[in-house]
């Protein structure tokens, strides 16, 4: 770990010094170098600095990727607009419909009692697939005024819903066909419509709350408690991945997708978005993220 750190604050300082010395340099070209050096385990790269609406790094953005379970985040987002947060729900067979072996759960089960943000809670912090299908299945019975609409026919019209959504937000490279970012062949997306999508998710303020929380203890309306625990390690104090401005986002991971990370940073007033995807390895996710921002920091001039 400490290799590690020395090595951020020698990348740091070679930054520095080609930033104050322009006259010799080009220090554009010099510094796309240290962003590519910093995203060399990574397939899929965005580094975007929200306040100026600048673009600081980018790598594959328009290539067809999984993205696991990020594409939870424009799940939640349309949820957000048809529930209410102290709706109650009774978890049914959903939370155990159509889920891999190695699908993360939050562990709910069939017959209990939940509000809407209990579930978006275990949605977005251990990233429950079972959770994000009850979500799902009763967005689409309210809209239907159908308690008793099938659980599969519920799966596909939200995903419908998600391909509309996606396009009328801008997104160009995408098709959903399941609402927790499972493996599909005929499921993918894009760096840059992960962005789009991610973007219109953090403007909502009760989402950027939760994905903040490192972790959540929750009692369940019918009595059951849990303790759930934020997927993205960044967020951990206790973590040797902590990052001290780091205010979200969500992790992804599957077969197909290898290991991803959305995250938001600010520091000083300054917001900064990274998007990393195909990592080979779940602390690359981690530690890529980390110094992308550290650079965009840096080359913004926030050291």
């Amino acid at each position: 770990m400490e290799k590690k750190l020395i090595s951020v604050i020698l990348l740091a300082a070679l930054f520095v010094g080609l930033l104050a010395n322009r006259a010799a340099f080009a220090p554009e070209k010099q510094a796309e170098r240290y962003f590519e050096h910093a995203a060399a385990n990574a397939g899929n790269v965005l580094l975007y600095d929200l306040d100026t609406e600048t673009v600081l790094y980018a790598k594959n953005t328009k290539e067809h990727i999984s993205v696991g379970s990020i594409n939870k985040l424009l799940t939640a987002s349309i949820a957000m607009e048809y529930l209410s947060l102290e709706d109650v729900f009774t978890v049914g067979e959903e939370v155990d419909y159509y889920l891999t072996a190695g699908a993360s759960r939050a562990m709910i089960r069939n017959g209990q009692r939940i509000t809407f943000r209990q579930l978006l809670i275990a949605m977005l912090l251990p990233s429950g697939c079972d959770a994000t299908h009850t979500v799902v299945v009763n967005v689409v019975r309210k809209i239907k005024n159908d308690p008793a609409v099938d659980i599969r026919e519920a799966i596909d019209y939200f995903c419908e819903m998600m391909n509309t959504r996606a396009r009328a937000l801008g997104c160009t490279d995408s098709h959903f066909v399941n609402p927790d970012g499972q493996d599909d062949e005929r499921q993918y997306t894009c760096v840059d419509d992960v962005f789009v999508f991610l973007r219109h998710f953090l403007e909502n303020d009760l989402a950027r709350e939760i994905v903040a929380m490192p972790h959540a203890d929750v009692t369940l309306v019918s009595g059951e408690k849990y303790s759930w625990d934020n997927t993205n390690k960044m967020l951990q104090e206790d973590s040797p991945y902590y990052y001290p401005y780091m205010k979200g986002v969500k992790t992804g991971f599957t077969h197909d997708a290898g290991y991803a990370m959305t995250a938001y940073a600010e520091k000083n007033g300054r917001k900064l978005l990274s998007i990393v995807c195909r990592c080979k390895v779940e602390t690359y996710r981690y530690t890529i993220s980390a110094n992308l921002i550290r650079l965009g920091y840096i080359s913004i001039g926030e050291i």
